[in-house]
């Protein structure tokens, strides 16, 4: 790959890399799981270590989980040996880092994120767990940097032979008054829209599963209740205290005792 006006090629940034697993690895492993704990976790030793040993090292290398490792408590980088031509900050290069690793798990891979969190919304979770703020000039370089990794790498090929048929499709029905390419947009866009709003259904009818469950729960507790209450207002303790509670009120007992007197005398 050659180098690009974003990134350029430094031998000094290749280092002796450990035989362990790729930090990528591990993170797909994590999220095939569905253990969130553990992969937050990761998220954050990754964070504290890019804030720290690796700026040190080499502040402008770019980050690639797939060209990292891990080393003991800590990570180590790979030979990969790009590194940024205009400065670029340790959350720029992190957020590069998230980037890359959604694209290589989208659609691929199975994950705990649901299907509307996609994007820049994503990538921001993933920087959160790192402890970085995810800002609009943040998340723009890091996909700058991502994309523009893909290239040097040979990835996006693929994109650009699908681009290229697109474009021929596109020349063919031209006579016909056909705009294949907004077409294609606006189906991609449809698909995207539909994948949104069915997580999102999904989350609202889970939301009410809970909520309804909850309800049926206090409904079943409030009948408990007054089940009680009837129960203790039967009693014949309850009769006596509520009786023992009239006749503490009376003013003057000795004439209220005289006055049941007569009454059962008179009967």
């Amino acid at each position: 790959a050659e180098p690009t006006g974003v990134l350029a090629y430094a031998p000094g940034a290749v280092a002796r890399v450990p035989d362990s697993e790729s930090v990528e690895r591990v993170l797909f492993r994590l999220a095939a799981a569905e253990d969130v704990p553990a992969f937050r976790a990761v998220a954050a030793r990754l964070g504290e270590w890019a804030r720290g040993a690796y700026t040190a090292a080499e502040p402008q290398a770019v980050l690639s989980f797939d060209d990292l490792v891990v080393d003991g408590d800590g990570f180590a980088p790979g030979v990969s040996g790009w590194v940024v031509v205009r400065p670029a900050t340790g959350p720029e290069l992190l957020a590069a880092a998230w980037y890359r690793f959604g694209d290589r798990l989208a659609g691929h891979r199975r994950h705990p994120w649901p299907p509307w969190l996609v994007g820049d919304d994503l990538v921001s979770a993933w920087l959160g767990m790192s402890g970085e703020e995810a800002t609009a000039e943040v998340l723009k370089r890091g996909r700058e940097l991502a994309d523009e990794l893909a290239v040097v790498l040979g990835e996006a090929g693929a994109a650009k032979a699908g681009a290229a048929e697109t474009g021929a499709a596109e020349a063919g029905a031209a006579d016909a008054g056909v705009d294949l390419r907004t077409a294609l947009a606006d189906a991609a866009a449809a698909r995207t829209q539909v994948t949104e709003l069915t997580g999102h259904i999904a989350g609202l009818e889970r939301t009410l599963g809970y909520r309804d469950k909850q309800l049926r729960v206090r409904e079943n507790r409030i009948r408990e209740l007054r089940d009680n209450v009837r129960a203790v207002q039967g009693s014949r303790a309850f009769k006596v205290a509520m009786l023992i509670r009239k006749v503490a009120k009376l003013r003057n007992p000795r004439q209220a005792a005289r006055a049941v007197k007569r009454r059962l005398t008179r009967r």
